[in-house]
């Protein structure tokens, strides 16, 4: 049984579709990838994952049991963590004050201190800037922070939407060493990327997302091999094999 597992999956913003029917799955440990372009759904499939989008139709399946109608917070209690496209820290908060509301879940104060030492070796920047506004912090540190609140929630399932947005070259190398060491672990990771190499070098399995329809499944492998990322992502799905006809 699959850790995670979407079903035909609708979401509509009014009359507008988003989601037109997606299906997905991630097994506990895997690293999968969504990508796809701008406007293509990814955003909205991690949201309705999490509770913050309803679901028009569809099933989402964590575990075995349906969490399609519940709200966040209780999903969150279930262990999915999303950590967002705008990162969603609090920056009139120090460092710290984020940290500890990413802790919240856990109510052993001693696993919580074991936690917060982890997460200082992972992230020492973060113990440096503890008592810093969050909102001074520049943007590979913001994200760094992101990812940090939602390893504190200790998830079963950690969904990243485009976590290398707006970065520089060095900062995105560096999230993306944190995202692999993640994988490493067995952290089980569902990830939303605009950097599409980058994703599909580290995931084991990714979905390409078109206008809201799942158009590509595969293994990375497998997803290089048949599909056109740069047509992906400016909005069409093609065989990477196929030739253009007059």
């Amino acid at each position: 049984m699959s850790l995670l597992e979407v079903t035909d999956l609708h979401v509509r913003y009014g009359a507008i579709p988003a989601l037109k029917g997606i299906d997905l799955r991630v097994e506990e440990g895997e690293l999968v990838a969504v990508v796809g372009a701008n406007g293509a759904g990814k955003t909205t499939t991690l949201a309705a994952i999490a509770g913050a989008h309803r679901a028009s139709g569809g099933k989402i399946i964590l575990d075995g049991q349906e969490i399609q109608r519940r709200r966040s917070a209780d999903i969150a209690r279930r262990g999915i963590a999303l950590v967002p496209e705008d990162r969603g820290i609090f920056p009139s908060l120090t460092v710290d004050e984020n940290l500890r509301l990413g802790s919240y879940l856990v109510h052993d104060a001693t696993e919580v201190t074991r936690m917060r030492s982890q997460i200082f070796e992972r992230f020492p920047i973060l113990e440096q800037r503890a008592d810093q506004g969050a909102g001074t912090l520049s943007g590979g540190e913001q994200q760094q922070l992101a990812i940090a609140r939602a390893l504190l929630t200790k998830p079963r399932l950690l969904m990243l939407d485009e976590p290398s947005l707006g970065l520089s070259p060095a900062l995105v190398d560096r999230v993306f060493e944190v995202i692999e060491d993640l994988h490493r672990e067995g952290v089980t990771i569902l990830l939303v990327e605009q950097n599409a190499t980058r994703a599909l070098d580290l995931a084991d399995r990714a979905y390409v997302l078109t206008t809201g329809v799942m158009t590509a499944s595969g293994t990375t492998d497998q997803i290089r091999a048949s599909v056109d990322i740069e047509s992906a992502y400016l909005g069409g799905v093609q065989s990477a094999n196929s030739e253009e006809k007059p």
